[in-house]
C-alpha cells in the first residue's frame, strides 16, 4: 500500500479564525496511518499557537500547559477520509468542536 506524508488545514465550524493543522502519513485511500502526529491549533488574526498531539487512538493531547478538561480530546480523525469537505469531531468534558477540512497537501518527507 502506498502512502504518503501530507499537511492537513481544517477550520473551526464553530469559532470563526480557529484553525488547525496536522503533519501525518496518509495511506492513497486518504486514511491516517498509525502513529503519533503533532499538529498546531491557532487563531488566524493572532501569532497563538497551541501545539498537540494526535495519539495513536485518535485522542488529541495539548499537553502540560492545558488543565484538564481540556487537555485531552477524543476526536474521529482517524475515521474519516482526509480530503476537503470532510467534518471531523473533537469531544471534551467542555464540549464539543467540529473541523471541517479545507486542504490536504501533499509534502516531501
Amino acid at each position: 500500500m502506498t502512502k504518503y506524508a501530507a499537511r492537513i488545514a481544517l477550520k473551526s465550524l464553530v469559532q470563526e479564525g480557529l484553525v488547525m493543522r496536522l503533519d501525518g502519513i496518509l495511506s492513497e485511500e486518504g486514511l491516517l496511518a498509525k502513529g503519533e502526529f503533532y499538529g498546531v491549533e491557532s487563531w488566524s488574526k493572532t501569532t497563538e499557537r497551541y501545539p498537540f498531539v494526535l495519539l495513536e487512538d485518535g485522542d488529541i493531547d495539548y499537553g502540560d500547559w492545558c488543565d484538564p478538561p481540556e487537555r485531552f480530546m477524543k476526536s474521529n480523525f482517524r475515521k474519516r477520509f482526509m480530503r476537503s469537505g470532510e467534518i471531523v469531531t473533537f469531544d471534551s468534558e467542555g464540549g464539543s468542536h467540529e473541523y471541517q477540512i479545507i486542504k490536504v497537501t501533499r509534502t516531501t518527507a
